[in-house]
């Protein structure tokens, strides 16, 4: 995952940010170890403080959402 800190010259509508690109990677898990490994990328760029405690909260309910998707479809 490439980070970078917002700027105006980063925050375009075609830009995308940490969380936009944390969202796909969320959307296009697809096995356990992909949710596993982008949970854990997303656990270390907040560590390193380019997610916000609300943008972490947001994207740890995709995960579980996505988890709770890929069971219901059999895929995990």
């Amino acid at each position: 995952m490439v980070i970078v800190k917002p700027t105006k010259q980063t925050t375009g509508l075609n830009t995308m940010t940490n969380y936009r690109s944390a969202i796909k990677r969320i959307q296009n898990t697809e096995t356990l170890q992909d949710i596993r490994s982008v949970s854990k990328g997303l656990g270390r760029v907040y560590q390193l403080g380019f997610f916000t405690d609300h943008e972490f909260t947001l994207l740890d309910h995709m995960v579980c959402d996505r988890i709770d998707h890929l069971k219901s479809i059999g895929a995990l």
